[in-house]
């Protein structure tokens, strides 16, 4: 490693020494699925942890695949539609930069204001 590049990584190696990897094995010891990248570089690929990009917070197959597998027939067949499944997910992706939601627009406010309320009102209740 370069000189002084160690100094530099100390702080983020003990924010995952302490709080990150016991989170990610506690999380494991849950049975979720744990995509740990360890510590020491910056991530470059985010197909490593299921994502197209980075800044996406929800992983699409996984939702894809975990919407599916709840809503099946009967006899046991899945129903979804791939658009119904694009519909779902833009209905629970909110841009909360602008406080919009993509289905409707209605009430905008330069801020986007009354939509940010109206998005955050429905993830909290």
């Amino acid at each position: 490693m370069l000189p002084g590049v160690t100094d530099l990584l100390k702080p983020l190696m003990s924010e995952y020494l302490h709080v990150e990897k016991p989170f990610l094995d506690q999380l494991a010891a849950l049975g979720w699925t744990v995509v740990d990248q360890g510590y020491g570089f910056i991530p470059s690929d985010p197909a490593v942890s299921l994502r197209g990009r980075f800044r996406e917070w929800m992983l699409p197959e996984v939702f894809r695949d975990a919407v599916r597998s709840l809503n099946l027939t009967a006899d046991g067949k899945e129903w979804l539609t791939e658009r119904q499944l694009d519909d779902l997910r833009d209905q629970i992706v909110f841009d909360f930069t602008l406080g919009t939601h993509p289905i409707s627009t209605k009430g905008t406010t330069e801020s986007g204001g009354a939509n940010r309320r109206s998005a955050l009102g429905l993830c909290l209740h």
